[in-house]
């Protein structure tokens, strides 16, 4: 997703698990943000500053465990 926008902010998400995330914005009208994150990278991303971000995750070949956070908590700090 490529905003530029006062109300932007750049997001970093890390994948520590040992299996593929699957990660999208959920809340955003007329946009579509979704990526599969490997283990042990590292997704740099802009979005709205009010957006949410959910985190599936395959737990056994029948179960997907849905998380959701806000992407504010994954706010990039510059250096």
């Amino acid at each position: 997703m490529n905003i530029s926008s006062p109300q932007s902010i750049t997001c970093c998400f890390y994948n520590d698990k040992p299996y593929p995330l699957m990660i999208r914005i959920v809340n955003i009208a007329h946009s579509h943000f979704e990526r599969t994150v490997l283990p042990r990278q590292m997704l740099h991303f802009e979005t709205l500053s009010d957006a949410i971000l959910e985190i599936r995750s395959p737990k056994d070949a029948s179960t997907i465990k849905v998380d959701q956070i806000a992407c504010r908590r994954l706010e990039a700090i510059p250096t």
